[in-house]
């Protein structure tokens, strides 16, 4: 059997294992029984000449420190999702067909992961299930176990660093790139770093979210081009990876897709404020949760759900969330399939009322053809309500200028070579988002991709890499002396929760 690369990209960047603490210092700070839950997706395009092959893969991944000391630092790697795609090779952890039950049963068990603390070499790795681990090694020989050990070694570890902006760091392996690491961010709960290598051959780009207390990763992105060769014929591979940590708190969190984008050229007139967002009001929990039964759309990979939540005349402003979602079946009783929503909630009004769509991935590694007898599926449904707050700043058309509004700040800049266009460049870092509402300022305005990394980025690799950070462009009509941004910011908890279902028709 022919086994894909199996990307098991791990703890990526952190700093090596210290006993020591101080303040100006980020490092990871492991501890036996520790753990954290990852969402990772991949998307890799490979050019040969004629030939192009698209790969794709999305995963959940668990990971648990199991020993730390001077020598190793030992840790767990389960895999509670996995599915990928490409080149005829296609598996989905919940879909698994006859020939990739020995798959299955590699990964579904996990790998053991033993790493040196000081220099992130790896030192030992095998999967716990130990039959099948050999019978994989004697098939596909040391190439299959070579792909998992490229992404434990990338980009490597780095013994301490400094929370300090513009600090550089050499990292002299990622993957085949000797890179450089940069602060380019400092609060007081995130490091943010930018990862750059480039030569004539190769090219990569990174960017870094770390915890500042214990060095973990919150957020990450990595995109590298490179020749390769395959058969005999020259080509390129052009590689994507993004890693967002799941929340600690119970609420979940989400990651973006990698779909293909195209840049465009559309503008869009400026929305100017009414009653409707002035005047909000959050609803209750009785007027938000009048029906608690929707319909479960389809029980392919991924579950779609739609459920009504009222037929009266509100416009909730919140978000909500799912959490204990389960999946069940009538026909097979002791069927209990967790599930993990795909995005945040959709609430959109409809004629007869406001209705939340909502997506969900099954977890866990199931037998063939569970999935097609769900019929069923419960949750906590969680509302966070917000709050509409505006801010005025003097509109400064002639310079650059940075504003905070809370956790937000957002920096206006003159279109080089126009004398109406700016670009905003927006980084939210907690719970307030920037409304499409502007007051003061007349004209229209166009979504672009962010301005990160280097001019050999692609449109897509720039939403890639974003992480937490967005750009729009103004074209201002008017002589404006003031500007009045108009931000969302949710509560810090949810105000009420409900128990709704949905049932397959």
């Amino acid at each position: 059997m022919k086994y894909p690369t199996i990307a098991l990209a791990l703890l990526l960047l952190l700093p090596a294992c210290s006993q020591q603490h101080e303040p100006d210092i980020v490092e990871f700070k492991a501890q036996p029984g520790d753990s954290a839950r990852y969402w990772m997706k991949t998307k890799s395009n490979i050019n040969l000449k004629n030939i192009e092959i698209d790969q794709t893969s999305l995963a959940l991944l668990h990971y648990q420190i199991d020993q730390v000391d001077d020598k190793i630092l030992k840790f767990s790697v389960i895999p509670e999702l996995m599915q990928f795609s490409g080149n005829r090779n296609n598996f989905h952890s919940a879909r698994p067909t006859q020939r990739q039950q020995e798959l299955q049963q590699l990964m579904s068990a996990g790998f053991d992961i033993t790493l040196d603390p000081n220099t992130g070499e790896l030192l030992n790795m095998s999967g716990k299930n130990a039959k099948i681990w050999q019978e994989i090694l004697q098939k596909s020989g040391e190439g299959f176990i070579d792909s998992i050990k490229n992404s434990l070694n990338s980009p490597g570890f780095v013994k301490q660093i400094p929370a300090k902006v513009g600090e550089k760091l050499p990292v002299t392996e990622v993957g085949i790139h000797a890179a450089v690491l940069q602060v380019d961010k400092v609060t007081d709960e995130q490091l943010t770093l930018l990862i750059n290598s480039a030569n004539e051959q190769t090219k990569l780009f990174g960017k870094v979210i770390l915890n500042r207390d214990n060095g973990w990763i919150e957020k990450l992105a990595l995109i590298s081009v490179m020749p390769m060769e395959s058969m005999g014929i020259q080509g390129t591979a052009h590689h994507s990876i993004l890693m967002h940590r799941l929340n600690s708190n119970k609420l979940p969190s989400f990651i973006a897709d990698l779909n293909q984008l195209t840049e465009n050229d559309y503008w869009f007139e400026l929305s100017k404020p009414n009653e409707i967002v002035t005047q909000h009001v959050e609803p209750t929990a009785d007027e938000l949760f009048k029906f608690t039964q929707g319909e479960l759309l389809d029980n392919g990979n991924t579950f779609y759900t739609k459920l009504l939540l009222t037929d009266g005349e509100i416009t909730p402003a919140g978000e909500l969330w799912f959490t204990n979602m389960r999946a069940s079946s009538s026909l097979q009783p002791v069927l209990d399939i967790k599930l993990m929503p795909t995005q945040p909630s959709m609430i959109m009004p409809a004629e007869d009322g406001v209705v939340v769509e909502q997506g969900f991935l099954p977890l866990g590694w199931l037998a063939k053809g569970d999935l097609t007898k769900i019929d069923k599926i419960t949750a906590t449904a969680h509302y966070q309500p917000a709050q509409l707050k505006t801010y005025s700043f003097p509109w400064s058309p002639d310079k650059t200028v940075t504003h905070q509004m809370g956790s937000l700040s957002l920096t206006i800049s003159p279109l080089s070579g126009t004398t109406d266009k700016y670009a905003v460049d927006i980084f939210p870092t907690g719970n307030e988002f920037l409304m499409p509402i502007f007051d003061g300022i007349d004209g229209e305005v166009s979504y672009v991709a962010p301005n990160v990394g280097p001019d050999w980025l692609t449109y897509d690799d720039k939403f890639t890499a974003s992480l937490n950070q967005s750009r729009i462009l103004l074209k201002v009509a008017n002589a404006a002396d003031t500007v009045t941004f108009y931000i969302n910011q949710l509560a810090a908890e949810p105000a009420f929760e409900q128990q709704v279902e949905w049932t397959l028709k």
